[in-house]
């Protein structure tokens, strides 16, 4: 396992998506390179914050409001062309 592997894998590993020889791979390499062990943290600490942020309930009127715009008809406007 090289640095960069670890690096584009990081995600996936933290997630557990990855198989197992990969994942072993990965944790072998964190144990000797601290470089990356460093980077492996960031990542985690990353998916920290994101979950601890994304807790907030969205509007109760939202679902409403999708589902509205999705049954509304889409009227075409020929002379406003993208």
């Amino acid at each position: 396992m090289h640095c960069e592997e670890l690096i584009f894998h990081a995600q996936a590993h933290s997630h557990g998506q990855l198989t197992w020889w990969r994942s072993l791979a990965i944790t072998r390499h964190l144990d000797d390179c601290p470089n990356c062990r460093g980077s492996y943290q960031q990542v985690l600490d990353r998916q920290t914050v994101l979950t601890n942020k994304c807790q907030e309930s969205a509007p109760a009127t939202l679902e409403a409001r999708i589902f509205e715009a999705i049954a509304s008809p889409v009227t075409l406007d020929p002379d406003n062309s993208w």
